[in-house]
Order: C-alpha cells, then structure tokens, then sequence
C-alpha cells in the first residue's frame, strides 16, 4: 500500500511504501493526491517494496505523471529513497523516460533518507517524525 503525509506549511508530502503495492493501488493513491492538489516537494520512500516494479508499470507510473504534469508547481523536486541498486536504476529508467517524453520533472534517488531530504531543502524540524524509519499516516 501506498501512503502519504501531507505537510502544507512546507508544501511537501511524503510517500511510504508499506510492501508490495499492486500498479492499481499506486495508480489509485496518486490520483487520489493529485485530485487533493500537489506539492512543490514529494519524498518517496520505496524501500519496503521487495519486488521491484516492472518496465511496463514503470511506463504506467511515467504515463500517470505526463497526465498529472500540469498540477505539479513547476519548480517541483521528487526524492526517491530505495535500498537496492535494482531500485536505484529503476528511478533512473523512469526519470531517462520522462525526459524523453519532455516531462518537466526534477527527480532524484537515493539510498540516504538524509541525503533525499538535504537535496529537497527541507527542513527535518518542521517535519515530525521524518528522521524516525516511517512517517505517521492519517
């Protein structure tokens, strides 16, 4: 399942992958966000997903962001955490795809919550709980 936090007064949200997450319930969750409006700062953190998305649901992902692309602010950043460096080239091959299909995105991953969350420019202070393993989920 795919969750998020939504912190207004830092216009960012955050992402948690609780284990495998169906393409449908991805799909499902990120629409849900983009009907509530999109922030300028999104964290994802993928490292509960054990099996790694397929290149066609990366392509499902891709094609779900070109239809959200004009709800994003345009000088939005997507940081993705991941464990596995087949995760980390998967980021890589969506963000590659994206540019092809000219998809104004700034993305990112990483392997360092840390990292992820200096490179966005916000500040762990304001977020509770973004220095502990998962965010509280409403």
């Amino acid at each position: 399942m795919l969750e998020y936090t939504r912190y207004p007064d830092d216009d960012f949200t955050w992402f948690v992958l609780k284990g495998d997450t169906t393409i449908d319930e991805w799909l499902k969750t990120v629409q849900q966000y983009g009907r509530e409006g999109m922030t300028r700062y999104e964290l994802y953190d993928l490292r509960a997903r054990v099996t790694p998305f397929t290149t066609e649901e990366i392509e499902l992902i891709l094609s779900q962001s070109m239809q959200d692309r004009l709800l994003r602010p345009s000088n939005g950043k997507t940081a993705i955490v991941v464990d596995e460096s087949l995760k980390y080239g998967l980021v890589r091959m969506y963000d590659a795809l994206a540019e092809m299909e000219g998809l104004a995105a700034d993305t990112r991953p990483f392997f360092d919550m840390t990292k992820a969350v200096q490179w966005l420019g916000i500040s762990i202070a304001n977020i509770s709980g973004l220095a502990s393993p998962a965010p509280t989920i409403r």
